[in-house]
């Protein structure tokens, strides 16, 4: 079983990703922290021309096994080692296991032009389950999840969007995605009830996004004048 399972409801935040991606058309994407390639095949499906970085052999290893280029190298590594650019950069679930997200996700535009997008996804700290935990005084690290054990940065909405401001981007939209509880009830969705509670789920997350979100997920770009200015 992989450590990180797709979460594959509409509402989650790989579905969202894959929505906002649409047709690659055989453009450019780096899938950064590709892991065992599960995500990065749906972005070859939609016909993106994928390059991913993995730091992990074992996953690396996995993920060139499906066909995908995938290089053994963590991310400060494939910023000097790499000349091209790329027409969007993902870190999915990816910059709160860097110690330096900022600089992380600052040295990424040297791997952008002007038309680039920067997608990220990064887990709510603010969530309704981890402020009732600490309210109690519990603190504990689980193996995935908001407090995966791997976890070195923790954000909230308001410091997400300082991360990307402070890192010289201009977020675009920013969204908020449910609590993925059918990682937890998987048959939730082949049922009429089911999908009811899924679609509540994800309505209730939108509503109350700093306390129900369990993720963000921002898509950035170059600041307008890098850009060139409106057109």
């Amino acid at each position: 079983m992989s450590r990180y399972p797709i979460k594959s409801n509409a509402f989650s935040s790989h579905s969202t990703i894959l929505k906002i991606l649409g047709d690659g058309r055989n453009r450019t994407l780096l899938d950064v922290g590709t892991a065992d390639g599960k995500m990065a095949i749906n972005f070859v499906s939609q016909g993106w021309i994928v390059t991913g970085i993995e730091p992990d052999l074992g996953d690396q290893t996995r993920a060139s096994d499906l066909g995908l280029t995938v290089h053994h190298m963590g991310f400060e590594q494939a910023v000097l080692a790499m000349n091209e650019t790329f027409d969007v950069i993902v870190f999915a679930d990816v910059l709160e296991h860097f110690s330096d997200p900022w600089g992380q996700l600052s040295s990424a535009l040297k791997l952008c032009h002007s038309e680039s997008r920067v997608i990220l996804s990064i887990p709510n700290i603010a969530h309704v389950v981890p402020r009732f935990r600490l309210a109690i005084g519990k603190f504990d690290y689980e193996d995935r999840g908001i407090m995966d054990r791997t976890h070195l940065r923790f954000f909230t909405k308001k410091t997400i969007l300082e991360l990307i401001s402070q890192s010289g981007l201009q977020c675009e939209t920013l969204q908020s995605t449910p609590t993925p509880i059918e990682l937890l009830y998987p048959n939730l969705s082949s049922t009429r009830s089911g999908q009811f509670l899924l679609t509540l789920n994800s309505r209730l997350s939108r509503v109350y996004p700093s306390l129900l979100g369990y993720q963000f997920l921002a898509v950035c770009r170059l600041p307008t004048l890098t850009r060139g200015g409106p057109k």
